[in-house]
């Protein structure tokens, strides 16, 4: 996907660069000192959510294939004038989607995700239930 950004056409790309670049901002840390890297896994629930802050990390993190690469404060600036932003989220969750290094991850979160909207789904009905039974 390619943003401009200072007049210049950025190319924004969700490969591997950008992952290791995800891992090194959001991971968790075992009992023994070692860092997993969890990304994917952290940042695209929140930008399902249309999380904005979520999304500028993941354009800056998508330029770090770049050798000279836009700042955050441009990325966030880019966000800031953007006049579409839900069709600049919907196309971001489109390349994630379909990137090789992402889709696995992706798929398998919507998946989880459908299964815990399922889930809370039936939980007013359950709490309706024991709510009428105590009374």
């Amino acid at each position: 996907m390619v943003l401009k950004i200072n007049d210049k056409d950025i190319e924004v790309r969700f490969g591997l660069a950008f992952v290791r670049t995800l891992d090194s901002i959001y991971f968790v840390t075992s009992d023994f000192g070692t860092r997993m890297g969890a990304g994917l896994t952290l940042v695209i629930p929140r930008l399902l959510n249309d999380d904005v802050v979520a999304l500028a990390t993941v354009l800056h993190a998508g330029t770090a294939h770049l050798k000279s690469r836009p700042s955050q404060t441009e990325i966030d600036e880019c966000i800031e004038s953007c006049e579409d932003l839900e069709a600049l989220f919907k196309e971001v969750l489109e390349e994630l989607k379909n990137s090789n290094a992402t889709r696995l991850t992706y798929s398998k979160l919507l998946e989880i995700t459908a299964d815990l909207v399922e889930t809370t789904e039936e939980l007013p009905k359950s709490a309706a239930q024991i709510l009428n039974t105590t009374k």
